[in-house]
């Protein structure tokens, strides 16, 4: 009986390589393998059919393969894909699998094209592969659609409504000039469009306002627009301010009114800075300047007239004495003391005002003699709600006692300051 011949190593060696090779070479171009090879991408523009320019943020969805289930109950292979344009109408798409594929477009105001429609793009993508399509057109729905936009136009400083004035409205490419406030209130009829628009107003009178809308899909109310006036403004003053009030630097409500209307409106903190401004002033009106500050009465309100467009700043002096004058009460001074000598003297001053009661010489007449005897120095009239500061003197001048104290706005009868020495 023969022996068999043994093998070298070195030739099943190269039988298992040659095998491998016979196994990779089998799986290439398997549908889920496709090892050593890339899938295919594509490309392309969607421009608008009438104006051929390229169309922004259109939805792309791309179909491939079979979605029907098998006998088993296992799914398809159906694939998709969602991708969208650029700013110009561009898209790209990469990664596809090999296969034929179905793409599908959509975009508001836009004919829709679906799986079923001809316009539907049907394509073939090849591993390794990429190629352009389109360009692909898009039918707009919106060329022969029209929208109204609307909006209640109002004064800013008044919060009226603006019922008179030449208007020019602008949206978008449309115009409407020498129209009257009140017809945006009813609307005006503009084309419709899926971009940016801008909505441009203009009203004599006032300074012009500009709205962005991101796009005009159906009818807009823009509700209540607020206009600010063509204005002017006052520099304000004040003058002849004593130094008490200086001191004190009070709080002052400065209201400034146009017709039945006020303008403006605001609490002037900082008296010792020596101004303040007053905007907003409609261009053209008459301004009424009223003041409330503690221990001051206004005579009457300060007008300040202004004629035709002037918009820059006029200059009006505020007068803590023409303009408006010191609330002042009776004030009654007396000195008490237990103490006195026939002969004596006695006064007061208040410091800031410079008023002065006495001095009064005491003459011993009976009553003086006995415990807290009262001389009693008469009246001065004075400023009120201000710090004031009195100081009581003796013979000589000499100070006996201070005191500092804001007389009361409050009360017709006198108010008495009485000295205990």
């Amino acid at each position: 009986m023969a022996k068999l011949a043994r093998e070298h190593p070195s030739k099943r060696f190269a039988l298992f390589l040659a095998c491998c090779a016979v196994i990779m070479t089998s799986l290439l171009g398997c549908d889920n393998g496709n090892l050593g090879l890339r899938n295919g991408s594509v490309e392309g523009v969607i421009l608008d059919r009438d104006t051929l320019s390229g169309i922004s943020s259109v939805s792309i969805t791309a179909y491939s393969g079979d979605d029907t289930s098998g006998s088993s109950g296992t799914s398809g292979d159906k694939a998709m894909r969602y991708f969208t344009t650029d700013s110009n109408g561009r898209f790209y798409a990469d990664d596809l699998r090999a296969g034929e594929w179905t793409m599908t477009f959509s975009k508001p105001l836009y004919t829709t094209v679906d799986k079923t429609a001809t316009e539907a793009v049907e394509i073939v993508v090849v591993n390794n592969n990429h190629q352009e399509i389109g360009p692909i057109y898009l039918s707009s729905r919106y060329l022969n659609q029209y929208v109204m936009v609307k909006g209640m136009l109002k004064d800013k400083t008044t919060g009226k409504q603006i019922i008179s004035g030449n208007t020019t409205l602008r949206v978008g490419l449309n115009t409407f000039s020498n129209i009257q406030p009140t017809n945006f209130s009813y609307g005006v009829k503009v084309p419709a469009s899926d971009s940016q628009v801008e909505i441009e107003i203009s009203v004599s009178g006032y300074k012009p306002m500009t709205i962005i809308r991101s796009n005009l899909l159906g009818d807009t109310d823009l509700q209540t627009i607020e206009l600010e006036p063509d204005s002017y403004s006052i520099y304000c003053t004040w003058e002849d301010v004593p130094g008490w009030v200086r001191d004190d630097n009070p709080n002052a409500t400065v209201i400034a009114k146009s017709g039945d209307s006020i303008v403006y409106s605001a609490v002037n903190t900082d008296i010792a800075s020596g101004g303040f401004t007053l905007t907003g002033i409609p261009q053209g009106a008459t301004a009424e300047i009223s003041v409330n500050l503690k221990g001051y009465r206004m005579h009457a309100p300060i007008t300040v007239y202004s004629t035709g467009n002037f918009s820059g700043q006029k200059h009006q002096k505020i007068s803590l004495r023409n303009n408006l004058s010191p609330v002042m009460r009776n004030v009654r001074v007396t000195v008490s003391s237990n103490s006195w000598s026939n002969g004596n003297q006695v006064g007061t001053n208040c410091r800031e005002t410079g008023a002065k009661w006495g001095p009064t010489t005491v003459v011993s007449t009976g009553w003086l003699n006995s415990s807290n005897g009262i001389v009693d120095l008469g009246i001065q009239s004075l400023p009120t709600a201000y710090t004031l500061t009195f100081d009581a003197f003796s013979d000589g001048g000499a100070t006996l006692q201070t005191q500092t104290l804001s007389i009361p706005e409050d009360g017709a009868s006198e108010y008495l300051l009485n000295f205990t020495i």
